[in-house]
C-alpha cells in the first residue's frame, strides 16, 4: 500500500514569475474545484496601474472578474495588499489569494474582509501543496482555509431536502455543513460514494474513510473501475485521470424546475455506484 510524499512547491516551480503563474493560469480547473465555481483565464501579468496582478480570471456562468494573487514564499502582508490593490484597480468581485502558508494573522485579514465586505465582494485564501505520486510524479493540492461567510449554499441543503422527498426509502444519507455533498458509505468496499452539488451541475465520485491519502483511494477504486465504466457508460465521466470514477450531469441546478431530473440522475447514479460495490465485494472476498 502506497502513499503520498509531501515535496516542496519549489520542487515543482522553481520560479514564481516563470513557473508558477503561468502553470495555474493554464490548470484553473484545479482551482475552481476547490472554489466551487469555473474560472476562465482573462490573462496573466494583468496591468493594474503601476503594478502588475498575476493572473485575471473571469466566471463564465456571471461574467464576474476575479484576481488571483499567487506566490511561493509564505504569506506576507506585501502580497495581502497587492491583492487589495489589484482587486480594487481591475474592479474584480472575487479575490484569491493561493500560498504554500498562511499565518493565523493571515486568515484573520481575509475574514475581517469578508465580514466588511458583506455580499459585495468575496475574498479566499488557498493553501497549495506539492506531494510526490507512487510514480515519483510532483502533484500539487489546493485546499480553501478562508472563505466568504456566504459560501455554503443555501440553495443545496434545500435542493437535498427536495431529493429525500422524491425517494423517501433511500438510505439517509451523512450531509456535509458546506451543504455541497452528502455521503454514502459502504462499508464492504472500504468506499464513500459521494453526491456533490454545484450550481453548474451535479456530481458522483467514490472517496475513502476521512484521513485515507488519495494513494489509499485510489487503490481501492481500482478494483472497481472497470465494472462501474461498464454500468455508467451512459454517464458523463470527467475526462483526465478521473481517479475517483467521477461522472457528472451538467445543469443549473439553482432553477428548481430542474430539481426532478436532478435527483433522479443523483439517485440512479448513486444506486449503480453502491450495487457494482457491493456485488464487487462479495467476489472479492
Amino acid at each position: 500500500m502506497g502513499r503520498l510524499n509531501k515535496a516542496k512547491v519549489r520542487d515543482k516551480w522553481p520560479n514564481e514569475a516563470k513557473d508558477f503563474t503561468p502553470c495555474l493560469s493554464k490548470n484553473l480547473n484545479l482551482l475552481s474545484e476547490v472554489l466551487g465555481f469555473d474560472l476562465e483565464l482573462v490573462g496573466t501579468e494583468v496591468e493594474a496601474g503601476p503594478y502588475r496582478a498575476d493572473i485575471e480570471a473571469r466566471i463564465p456562468q456571471s461574467g464576474e472578474r476575479v484576481v488571483i494573487e499567487n506566490q511561493l514564499t509564505p504569506a506576507d502582508p506585501r502580497h495581502l495588499g497587492q491583492l487589495l490593490h489589484y482587486h480594487a484597480r481591475l474592479k474584480a468581485k472575487i479575490s484569491v489569494w493561493v500560498a504554500p502558508f498562511f499565518w493565523g494573522t493571515n486568515l484573520s485579514a481575509i475574514g475581517w474582509l469578508n465580514r466588511v465586505s458583506g455580499d459585495s465582494f468575496s475574498f479566499y485564501a488557498v493553501r497549495v501543496s506539492v506531494y510526490r505520486d507512487l510514480a515519483l510524479a510532483l502533484v500539487p493540492v489546493f485546499e480553501v482555509l478562508k472563505y466568504p461567510n456566504g459560501w455554503q449554499d443555501r440553495r443545496a441543503g434545500e435542493f437535498w431536502a427536495h431529493l429525500t422527498n422524491l425517494y423517501p426509502d433511500a438510505v439517509e444519507p451523512v450531509l456535509e455543513s458546506s451543504q455541497r455533498r452528502v455521503r454514502h458509505y459502504v462499508g464492504d468496499a472500504g468506499l464513500t460514494v459521494v453526491q456533490y452539488f454545484r450550481p453548474d451541475c451535479v456530481r458522483v465520485y467514490l472517496t475513502g474513510k476521512r484521513g485515507e491519502t488519495d494513494s489509499m483511494v485510489f487503490s481501492k477504486v481500482s478494483k472497481y473501475r472497470n465494472s462501474l465504466e461498464a454500468e455508467l457508460k451512459n454517464s458523463e465521466f470527467l475526462g483526465g485521470k478521473n481517479s475517483r470514477c467521477t461522472t457528472q450531469l451538467r445543469i443549473d441546478t439553482h432553477n428548481r424546475r430542474n430539481w426532478d431530473e436532478t435527483a433522479t440522475w443523483l439517485h440512479t447514479q448513486r444506486e449503480i455506484y453502491e450495487r457494482v460495490l457491493r456485488e464487487g465485494s462479495s467476489l472479492l472476498n
